[in-house]
């Protein structure tokens, strides 16, 4: 015959405690996901194809304005690359 175990009130109320706060962990977990996925999915989105097509111009305009910036500053680095050649080949003479 085999003998009973005796399980503590201690033990058992833990494991009890322990279980909750694990399902109140995954509960919260899963609804900022849930939630993260339904603001993600909202993104971008407009009432009507005017607005986004406004929409779409102002971010057309801003790329634009930061690739010619980046291409001014490409022309003073090439000039920058001219004139260092320069300098070296002189002083490799």
């Amino acid at each position: 015959m085999r003998e009973k175990v005796k399980i503590s009130k201690t033990f058992v109320w833990g494991l009890i405690l322990f279980s909750v706060i694990g399902i109140i962990g995954l509960v919260t977990f899963f609804n900022k996901s849930i939630n993260k996925q339904a603001k993600e999915s909202t993104l971008g989105s407009f009432h009507s194809p005017e607005e986004a097509f406004q929409e779409t111009q102002k971010a057309l305009e801003l790329l634009s304005n930061n690739i010619n910036s980046g291409i001014e500053n490409a022309q003073y680095l090439q000039e920058y690359d001219l004139v260092k050649n320069k300098v070296f080949k002189k002083e490799k003479n």
